[in-house]
């Protein structure tokens, strides 16, 4: 009966250690989630951003070949004339 109390104890002992061990898992597990979420959280920022920024950027070069377009038909206007 002793033998059998003690093998018991020793079960119970097993699973405290993998209990815990899991706990620990976890709590691991959790920290990195936080991490990761935090992380995603600040790319969609710059994603964002520079969605932003190519948006602008598309913005000035069509500005820019309007600009140069006009600005060869008035040297082509100006090479007619000379």
């Amino acid at each position: 009966m002793q033998t059998s109390l003690e093998n018991l104890q020793q079960e119970v002992r097993l699973w405290q250690a993998r209990y815990e061990e899991a706990r620990d898992n976890l709590h691991n597990f959790e920290i990195l989630l936080r991490k990761l979420d935090s992380q995603c959280e600040a790319y969609v920022c710059v994603k964002k951003n520079l969605e932003e920024e190519k948006y602008k950027l598309r913005s000035r070069i069509l500005t820019l070949a309007k600009t140069n377009s006009w600005l060869l038909n008035e040297n082509e206007d100006k090479a007619r004339h000379l």
